[in-house]
């Protein structure tokens, strides 16, 4: 899973919750048997690039792909990079437009998103990688939000 508690380059402090909340979603996925691949504080290219290396990766022998992103965001299906706001429905896209070997397989995505009406103001600014389309509609997606406002 991605954890972004750093979040934003305007000397925004370190979210313990959102590293807290990282600890625990790793033990709990370690418990079930998953294998855990954890990237800290990535830029939205960096997000990118994992999220294309997850899709190019061989599943064959897994059962589903589960991503969680643990960041920052705001009303709008964005999330925030450490550097850049990116729109969900763009992150999401490229899994429902491959054929690979996670076809037919649940693709599971977890996004716990803090809402902060500060980084809010601050995303407007600094959008990247966003499209208009809402998040996809897929028979193979589960899209679980867990978002809560913040200051």
């Amino acid at each position: 899973f991605i954890n972004n508690f750093y979040v934003g380059q305007d000397n925004f402090s370190v979210q313990a919750d959102i590293k807290l909340d990282g600890i625990y979603l790793q033990e709990t996925l370690l418990d079930l048997g998953f294998k855990v691949q954890i990237y800290e504080d990535l830029t939205a290219v960096q997000i990118v690039t994992c999220l294309e290396d997850a899709l190019t990766t061989d599943h064959s022998n897994s059962d589903c792909l589960v991503i969680i992103l643990l960041s920052c965001g705001n009303d709008k299906e964005l999330v925030y990079a450490s550097d850049h706001a990116m729109s969900i429905g763009f992150l999401t896209s490229q899994f429902k437009l491959a054929s690979t070997t996670l076809s037919g397989k649940p693709k599971i995505f977890i996004l716990p998103i803090l809402r902060s009406q500060h980084l809010t103001e601050l995303m407007n600014k600094q959008i990247a990688f966003v499209d208009d389309n809402e998040t996809p509609i897929v028979d193979d997606f589960l899209m679980v939000y867990s978002t809560l406002r913040g200051e």
